[in-house]
C-alpha cells in the first residue's frame, strides 16, 4: 500500500510531526510505502529527511502560505476567491501527483492539510485519512467540509470524539500515537546541543524541571514563570526550569516572558529554543511538567483574537512517560486520558501557579515519589502506546478506507 502523508505545517517540526514521524516508522514493516508531502521547504521537510524519510515539496501559491488562522479571520468573499483561485487549482496539483505516483491513501496530518490538499482528491474518489491531534479552532462550515472530505478520521483521544458533527460520527475512530521506548532512550544518550553556558547551568541545577513546549500562551509558560517565583518566594526553593520548544510562534508572548521573570526576579527559568533531539533534557529531568491551558485570558500574544482550543494528547506526556518520568501536568482535556491521578502522575489545576508549586515542592522533597510515579508512567505507556497497537490500528483506518470508495 502506498500513503502520501501530507503535512501543511512545513516551517515547523512539533508534536504532531513528531508523532507522524512514529506513525510511518510502525508502519515500515508493515508493507506500507511512505512519502511526506510538504507545501515548502522548512524545517518540517529537513526533520523528516534527517529521519531517512521520503520527502516530496509541492509549492503552494504564496497566497496560502499564512498562518497563525490570519486565513480563518478574512472576509467570506476574500475566502471563497482564493478557495477558488488557489485552493482548488493547488487541490488539483495534488491529485495529479497523487495518480503519477499510484497513491492508495492521502494521509492529511492535520484540518489545514485536508482543506488544502484534499478538494480535488476527494472529488476523484482518493482514500483520505483526516488525523485529527487537537480541539478545532472553528467548528463551522470549513470544518464541516473536512469531515465531508475525509473517509476517515483518526483522533488521538477520546474526548476529541466531541468535535465530530453528527453525521460524521461513523467516520471517527480514537487511535492512540505511538511512542517507541527504544528509540527514546537511544536518543536520550546523545549529549545536549546548547552553549556551553546553558549546559553548566543544568548539570550544575540542584533540581531540574522541564517543560517541553512551544512558548505560546496555550502551553502555559507564564504559569511555569509564576510557579518558579512562589517557590523562591515560600520556601527559598529554587529548581532549574527549563523549557524547550519554539520561540517563533508568537513573539509577543515570548516577550511577555522575558519581562515577567526580570518582574518576578525569576532567575532560574532557562528558554532554551527548538531542539532537534530533546530527549537527553527529558532524560535528565527530575520532574516533567505540562503547565497547558484551556482558557487563556489577560496575556499579550501576537493573537489576541485568537481562540485558545486546548490540548489533544501532548506529545511530550507519551515521551516522558516512555522514559519513566514523573509528571505533573494540568488537568485539561487529554493529559486526564493519559495519566491515573497520584499513580502515573499528578494532575493539578490549569493555571494555578500556588496549586503547582505546591505539588512541585512535594514531589522534589521525595525521591520514592518520584520512582514510584514515573514507573507507573512507564507501563502504562507500554499499554496505552504501544507502536505494535497503533500500527494495527492504522492498517485497519487505511484498509476501511480504500474499501468505502
Amino acid at each position: 500500500m502506498r500513503v502520501a502523508y501530507y503535512v501543511a505545517e512545513y516551517g515547523t517540526y512539533a508534536g504532531s510531526h513528531a508523532s507522524l514521524a512514529a506513525t510511518i516508522a510502525t508502519l515500515r514493516n508493515h508493507n506500507v510505502q511512505s512519502c511526506v508531502l510538504l507545501p515548502s521547504e522548512g524545517l518540517a521537510a529537513e526533520v523528516f529527511r534527517s529521519q531517512g524519510w521520503s520527502v516530496e515539496v509541492l509549492p503552494t501559491p504564496p497566497a496560502l502560505n499564512v498562518f497563525q488562522r490570519r486565513l480563518l479571520r478574512l472576509s467570506w468573499f476574500r475566502k471563497l476567491w482564493i478557495a477558488m483561485t488557489r485552493v482548488l487549482p493547488y487541490s488539483f496539483a495534488v491529485w495529479r501527483w497523487l495518480r503519477q505516483r499510484k497513491i492508495d491513501v492521502l494521509h492529511c496530518n492535520s484540518t489545514r492539510a485536508v482543506l488544502l490538499a484534499g478538494a480535488v482528491p476527494w472529488l476523484a474518489g482518493v482514500p483520505i485519512v483526516l488525523h485529527g491531534r487537537m480541539k478545532q479552532v472553528n467548528r463551522g462550515i470549513l470544518w464541516w467540509l473536512a469531515q465531508s472530505m475525509a473517509t476517515q478520521v483518526i483522533v488521538v483521544a477520546e474526548h476529541l470524539l466531541r468535535e465530530a458533527n453528527g453525521r460524521f460520527r461513523g467516520k471517527f475512530q480514537v487511535i492512540r500515537n505511538a511512542v517507541d521506548e527504544e528509540t527514546i532512550r537511544r536518543l536520550s544518550r546523545d549529549e545536549p546541543k546548547l552553549p556551553p553556558e546553558a549546559l553548566d547551568r543544568i548539570r550544575k541545577a540542584s533540581a531540574r524541571v522541564l517543560t517541553l513546549a512551544s512558548v505560546d500562551p496555550r502551553k502555559g509558560i507564564h504559569t511555569l514563570v509564576k510557579t518558579a517565583a512562589r517557590l523562591k518566594a515560600t520556601n527559598g526553593t529554587q529548581p532549574l526550569f527549563i523549557v524547550v520548544g519554539t520561540m517563533d510562534k508568537d513573539r509577543v508572548y515570548v516577550d511577555y516572558i522575558r519581562k515577567l521573570c526580570a518582574e518576578l526576579a525569576v532567575e532560574n527559568v532557562l528558554l532554551v529554543g527548538w531542539l532537534a533531539n530533546p530527549y537527553p533534557l527529558l532524560r535528565a529531568a527530575d520532574v516533567v511538567v505540562v503547565p497547558s491551558l484551556d482558557d487563556v485570558r489577560d496575556v499579550p500574544t501576537d493573537n489576541p483574537r485568537d481562540p485558545v482550543v486546548g490540548e489533544g494528547m501532548p506529545r511530550v506526556v507519551l515521551e516522558a512517560m516512555a522514559l519513566g518520568k514523573p509528571i505533573v501536568a494540568s488537568a485539561v482535556a487529554g493529559l486526564d486520558e493519559a495519566l491515573e491521578e497520584d499513580e502515573s502522575g499528578i494532575l493539578v489545576t490549569p493555571g494555578s501557579a500556588e496549586e503547582l508549586a505546591r505539588v512541585l515542592t512535594r514531589v522534589l522533597a521525595h525521591d520514592d515519589m518520584r520512582a514510584s510515579l514515573g514507573s507507573a508512567a512507564q507501563s502504562r505507556a507500554g499499554v496505552l502506546f504501544a507502536p505494535r497497537l497503533h500500527a494495527e490500528g492504522m492498517l485497519q483506518v487505511y484498509r476501511r478506507a480504500v474499501a468505502r470508495v
